[in-house]
């Protein structure tokens, strides 16, 4: 064997030390971020009304804030706000809190106080809205953790049938949590500084959106026809929760669709057809699936390479 074979053979186990020495690494750090992850829970839902005439609205209330995950959860903040045509329709009062462990829970008695007079609708009768709830939160790590609660609240519950409900006439359609670490927030933070005031920069033309636009086409509705025929139910419950006669067709359903965009979120609630939100969250998470699998396929082709460079280098020494 030539002379030379330790200096040969060093460089590969050098190589395969330190792509091992990653994995670990990578592997150490995931159960690091994990150990210190809290994850917030709203429980104990409720709802009752309050007040008379002009004065009435509605509480929808929430007892207690859970940290069901590992780590402990520091400087709470629980927020949001509703506002239309600059009138309130859904105000969460906001609440803070220094601490909380994990496993632990704290009796908040949380209110998201209701409007229905502000609530836009064709029909004062049948009333629905969707209320977003947020928690900010930092774990001891410096990760910033935002949760995301978005309901959705009938103005009559009696007439709404919703599937698991989660108090009466209020239902949960998703609930999401975003991890950022704080020195990356701070960075972007910098970044709008350094740029300076907005009438320094250029000028920037912004399309005004609407609320509620339209993103479910007249084609994607009709597609839906068999579909709804056959649960005449389930149709019935959309045109409650939209203010329609229980009786009306498809048709003249589909015809009063272009003008009222807010009917999209109730459609794709009871036919469970994601909206344009949740095709964006999924194309977000689905491209993040295929950069890492691209990643541990390229990883894969570099160690069978490295196996077939050894595997011919001792063909050709032997």
């Amino acid at each position: 064997m030539p002379s030379n074979t330790a200096a040969f053979w060093s460089p590969i186990a050098a190589l395969f030390a330190a792509l091992s020495s990653f994995l670990i690494m990578l592997i150490a750090r995931r159960n690091l971020l994990e150990s210190t992850r809290p994850e917030l829970v709203l429980t104990g839902w409720t709802r009752r009304a309050e007040g008379q005439g002009d004065a009435a609205y509605e509480v929808i209330a929430f007892q207690t804030l859970r940290n069901v995950g590992r780590g402990a959860a520091f400087n709470i903040i629980i927020y949001s706000s509703d506002i239309i045509a600059n009138l309130p329709t859904a105000i969460v009062s906001s609440t803070r809190l220094p601490i909380l462990a994990a496993n632990e829970t704290n009796n908040l008695n949380g209110e998201i106080i209701v409007y229905w007079k502000n609530v836009e609708s064709d029909s004062p009768v049948h009333k629905n809205l969707f209320i977003t709830v947020e928690i900010l939160c930092w774990d001891s790590r410096g990760m910033r953790y935002e949760t995301r609660y978005k309901l959705f609240a009938v103005e009559f519950p009696e007439h709404a049938g919703m599937p698991d409900p989660i108090a009466q006439g209020v239902a949960l359609t998703s609930r999401t949590t975003v991890a950022r670490p704080t020195w990356l927030l701070k960075l972007f933070s910098g970044f709008k500084r350094i740029a300076g005031p907005r009438r320094w920069s250029m000028p920037v033309v912004r399309k005004k959106e609407k609320r509620g636009a339209i993103t479910m086409t007249m084609d994607e509705l009709k597609a839906q026809k068999q579909r709804l025929e056959a649960k005449k139910e389930t149709f019935k419950k959309i045109l409650i929760a939209c203010g329609r006669d229980a009786e009306m067709s498809f048709d003249k359903f589909c015809e009063n669709y272009a003008s009222n965009p807010q009917w999209e979120r109730i459609i794709a609630y009871y036919l469970g057809i994601p909206i344009e939100e949740e095709k964006r969250t999924m194309a977000t998470v689905n491209a993040a699936k295929s950069a890492r699998r691209s990643a541990s396929i390229a990883l894969i082709a570099v160690l069978i390479a490295l196996v077939l460079l050894v595997f011919q280098i001792l063909s050709a020494m032997f």
